[in-house]
């Protein structure tokens, strides 16, 4: 995975992540959406991958090459945020069916 593409991800699955916390509402639900995200991202992780471009002054020519990469921060951070919101999900399912009992 391009690490452009790598990091927008990121930044979407903590948007949501967010946006699923401060929701009360089924919103809050959204929060497994970043589960997924995070938990795959936590795979991905292992092949991250960095394109360089380079410009060859004297015959002109641009050239381009990539590399790979595995980042352990990225796959623990993203498998304990992935947990995190599995079990902050779970807490919400829970309030969210007590608070849709009728009250006497």
């Amino acid at each position: 995975m391009e690490q452009t593409f790598f990091l927008f991800l990121e930044i979407t699955a903590f948007l949501i992540f967010f946006y699923g916390i401060e929701r009360d509402s089924w919103h809050g639900l959204l929060i497994f959406l970043s589960s997924a995200i995070f938990l795959a991202l936590s795979l991905a992780s292992f092949d991250i991958e960095k394109i360089y471009v380079l410009f060859n002054e004297t015959s002109g020519a641009i050239e381009s090459y990539s590399t790979t990469q595995y980042d352990s921060v990225f796959g623990y951070l993203n498998s304990i945020m992935g947990l995190f919101s599995i079990a902050l999900g779970l807490i919400k399912i829970i309030v969210y069916r007590e608070s849709m009992k009728p009250q006497d």
